[in-house]
């Protein structure tokens, strides 16, 4: 029910390894701000070229005794800083700790958590000053590319500044449907020729100056999709990357023997996989081999498969709500195969 606080994430196998991360404060006026920071290594802080937290001893590793999985809660200090107008200069300096990863936040002006959004609350305020560079002289847009679901109709959107889009080489037309703070606004477009597959989505966001990169677009794209087609393999280069859920795939064939013993075998899948014959649950499969008998459920001439399968939920963490519990290798997904039926006869 709780999302942790730290978003700097580092590791290296050499304790004492050190990062310095800069950044700049960009505010109208100048004034108190309070500087909210956490980690459990050795870590210090300079605005404006002026030191104003350190912890100097690192905390032993975190582990939560039930599950045996390490937790990064720390101790939180609030140091109320000076800010001037204007540019503002912010310099990080993380320590490798033994044992753990290098986790940490700092923050400025946090708002109150909100047990209702499963999201880091830092970057929930577009008001809120937010460490960042600034862009080159003479930087126009930020652009991005990136493959939608398949079937895709609707794209949604929160950009920082005047957005326009792509779908496939053709632009789509974008309504302003809500301004919001922080100079952002919500679009929404229609794609006039959807396609069944998985196309490339294009946007060009007129950002202000202290935007950059993904900071663009404060929150995830969001789409409405229609019927599509999926192919076997890796959801995640199928536009499916952060999609946490469930994919059903249908064949229907032809068998004329239904005395002779038939399995499948659905070569590899991630996660789980309920197969379905003529619309009669016939295996539920959590684990290899992911092999099943499909015999008592065939009839004589034409029969139809059904395979649903479902991934975990690391997709879904994999971006917006960074943990230190979702790595790499569980994000690919679906039916990967080959699915094959097998008969005795």
């Amino acid at each position: 029910g709780a999302v942790p606080d730290e978003f700097l994430d580092f590791h290296s196998d050499t304790p004492g390894s050190v990062w310095y991360l800069r950044g700049k404060v960009v505010v109208p006026a100048g004034g108190e701000h309070v500087l909210v920071t956490g980690a459990r290594c050795v870590y210090q802080v300079w605005v404006n070229g002026i030191s104003v937290v350190r912890q100097d001893k690192s905390l032993p590793p975190g582990l939560y005794a039930p599950w045996s999985i390490p937790h990064y809660e720390c101790e939180v200090r609030e140091t109320r800083v000076q800010l001037q107008p204007g540019i503002n200069e912010l310099l990080i300096k993380l320590v490798q700790p033994a044992g753990q990863r290098t986790r940490a936040f700092v923050a400025f002006d946090p708002p109150p958590s909100d047990p209702e959004a499963l999201a880091l609350r830092w970057f929930s305020d577009p008001a809120v000053p937010r460490p960042c560079l600034l862009a080159p002289v003479g930087r126009r847009a930020i652009r991005f590319r990136f493959p939608s679901p398949p079937g895709a109709r609707e794209i949604t959107f929160v950009a920082r500044g005047r957005a326009r889009a792509w779908a496939d080489g053709n632009e789509v037309k974008l309504a302003s449907i809500e301004s919001l703070p922080g100079g952002c606004c919500r679009y929404r477009g229609i794609i006039e020729s959807p396609s069944s597959a998985s196309v490339v989505i294009a946007l060009r966001v007129e950002a202000p100056a202290d935007s950059h990169a993904g900071d663009a677009l404060p929150e995830p794209v969001r789409y409405v999709c229609g019927p599509a087609r999926i192919m076997l393999g890796d959801w995640c280069v199928q536009g499916l990357a952060t999609y946490s859920g469930a994919v059903c795939y249908s064949r229907k064939f032809e068998i004329t023997d239904v005395t002779s013993p038939v399995s499948l075998d659905l070569g590899k899948v991630n996660a789980t996989a309920e197969v379905k014959v003529n619309g009669q649950s016939a295996a539920t499969l959590i684990a290899p081999p992911w092999t099943c008998d499909l015999t008592p459920f065939l009839r004589p001439g034409d029969n139809e498969l059904a395979i649903t399968v479902a991934n975990t939920l690391a997709n879904h963490y994999s971006v917006g709500i960074p943990t230190p519990y979702a790595f790499p290798h569980q994000t690919p997904s679906g039916l990967f195969g080959p699915v094959t039926l097998i008969t005795d006869s």
